[in-house]
């Protein structure tokens, strides 16, 4: 099974620590809608006639849209491509684009998942990242989704701010418990170069929070989300019942997936391909048909590293099977010897052909999958 993304540029303000690719020419929405539409149409060939059972509205903020362009652009896709009948269809929210209203709508298209972009149950954290929603519109929104009838409901959570204090931390996990969200997505903030964090932690006005308390935090999540219920799946997600979220874990898995919009990525096992990081260029190319996007071929070293950085991410692991498949000159038992400092260590488990990291590790398997990396 493959999966569909759509990059959805719009926001009404950038997040101060946001680096994803979007744009504020909010008037700009009807030109992209048609050029997404035509991407679709152009691009329907490339998962080679997969069934897709995921399709995911990311951005930016999707709902931005009104829901004619939804309609519009969800019939493309059921046009053109394979879809299953029981696709996740998921759509990201921001808390105060909501009411009763949007969300009928939404659920009237066939959007059965919703991912609401919380962050934070606080107003002084939401001010600080300059968030355009309050606390009160945050827990309104879950509130409203659940009686718009939306059954699989994800939220994202940010901790990790110099400010934020172990106490607020934990109060923010626990204001959970009173909603039936079935998945949490719980980033620890980095400060990227290019957004306004960045440049205030260059000046100084801000800090990063000190290693030992991030792992506080870290550790908080893990020890209330499992009082909740979540298991931990992915090394920043949390889920209910085995609610995953299906898209995001074929990235992790190395499925395919065809990313249409500005700045859109897609894979099909052998290549990558993306669109350019640039909303005027995405609509005038693809109306004209002379957009210039980029594609590379994917090398057995490289498919080697994609798959040690995405399935130690998860609690699947590497398994050996699908270590053999990559025919690189690297044997599974050269890979096992290689890994074997971490397995003394407990850093790493070997168990039933499978390498996984523990999660008790989890806080720091950037550096030891960076550290497995192969620079040939």
């Amino acid at each position: 099974m493959a999966g569909i993304y759509i990059h959805i540029p719009f926001c009404v303000q950038r997040c101060h620590y946001c680096d994803f690719f979007s744009s504020t020419s909010l008037d700009l929405r009807k030109q992209f809608v048609n050029a997404c539409l035509k991407e679709i149409e152009l691009r329907a060939d490339y998962l080679d006639g997969k069934e897709s059972d995921t399709i995911y509205l990311g951005g930016g903020t999707p709902s931005l849209l009104d829901a004619d362009s939804l309609d519009l652009i969800l019939n493309k896709l059921y046009k053109h491509l394979n879809i299953s009948s029981k696709t996740e269809i998921t759509i990201e929210a921001n808390p105060d684009d909501l009411s009763s209203e949007v969300l009928a709508n939404m659920k009237s298209l066939g959007f059965n998942r919703i991912s609401l972009g919380i962050q934070s149950f606080r107003d002084i954290d939401l001010l600080f990242m300059n968030r355009r929603h309050t606390a009160d519109q945050a827990i309104n929104s879950i509130r409203l989704a659940e009686k718009s009838g939306f059954q699989n409901i994800s939220v994202d959570l940010i901790y990790g701010l110099d400010a934020l204090s172990d106490k607020a931390w934990m109060k923010n996990l626990m204001l959970l418990k009173d909603f039936h969200v079935n998945h949490l997505s719980a980033y620890h903030l980095t400060i990227e170069p290019e957004t306004v964090f960045g440049r205030w932690h260059k000046a100084g006005k801000i800090q990063e929070m000190k290693e030992g308390k991030s792992l506080n935090q870290y550790n908080t999540l893990r020890e209330l989300s499992a009082e909740l219920g979540f298991e931990h799946y992915e090394i920043s997600n949390f889920a209910k019942n085995k609610k995953y979220s299906r898209h995001n874990t074929k990235y992790w898995k190395g499925e395919w997936y065809l990313g249409i919009g500005p700045s859109a990525h897609s894979f099909n096992g052998k290549s990558r391909h993306w669109n350019p990081s640039d909303l005027q260029q995405y609509i005038d190319g693809y109306l004209t048909d002379c957009l210039i996007t980029k594609q590379e071929d994917i090398s057995e070293i490289d498919r080697r590293n994609e798959l040690i950085m995405t399935r130690l991410r998860t609690k699947w692991g590497i398994k050996q099977a699908d270590w053999e498949t990559l025919n690189h000159k690297q044997s599974w038992g050269e890979f096992v010897v290689q890994c074997q400092k971490y397995l003394i260590s407990k850093d790493m488990i070997l168990k039933n052909n499978m390498l996984s990291i523990s999660v008790d590790s989890w806080f720091r398997a950037d550096g030891i999958i960076a550290d497995l990396f192969s620079i040939e």
